[in-house]
């Protein structure tokens, strides 16, 4: 009787899924809006709009003056005082505006470390310089990038009126 109810029609969508309809449903919803939890492995999972804020303008500028557009700098040397959100320097990269430093690629010194360097590629060197916009919000799930919004955004609209783009930008140019 369990091995004929195991096997009966009703029984079978809970055992048997499609993989692909299961993904485009999860993605589907999440594309909604709406925060899931992965029918796979249970992680929270949402899709994140992602906006270049102030404090991840100010650091752009800060890595362009230290040399940032031919040498990886640390993280730690870009944040100046009362500066907030400098965690998210590193969602930069969404945009395509900084590079991390690849430990396989840049080092071989086994002993170094690569974590928290970080080098502005040259999309990153024309939006710190004004000679371009960018998408205002990436939509970025699992660390991936799946879309941008159609609005846009100057390095001086990102600074907004916490920071004035000519005091740090003065001497750089």
């Amino acid at each position: 009787m369990f091995a004929k109810s195991l096997l009966s029609s009703e029984m079978q969508p809970a055992f048997f899924y499609d993989m692909e309809s299961v993904r485009a449903t999860f993605l589907s919803e999440l594309q909604q809006g709406n925060a899931k939890h992965c029918p796979c492995c249970d992680r929270h999972a949402q899709i994140y709009r992602r906006k270049l804020h102030a404090s991840m303008a100010c650091q752009l500028i800060r890595l362009y003056a230290l040399g940032g557009a031919n040498e990886f700098i640390h993280a730690s040397r870009l944040i100046m005082p009362s500066m907030v959100g400098i965690g998210d320097f590193s969602k930069c990269k969404y945009w395509g505006l900084i590079l991390p430093k690849d430990k396989a690629i840049y080092d071989t010194d086994v002993a170094s470390k690569a974590t928290g360097f970080w080098r502005m590629t040259s999309l990153g060197e024309q939006f710190v310089r004004g000679e371009i916009s960018i998408p205002r919000e990436m939509f970025v799930f699992n660390d991936e990038v799946l879309g941008h919004s159609d609005a846009s955004t100057t390095i001086t609209q990102a600074l907004g009126d916490k920071f004035n783009y000519d005091e740090l930008m003065a001497g750089h140019l």
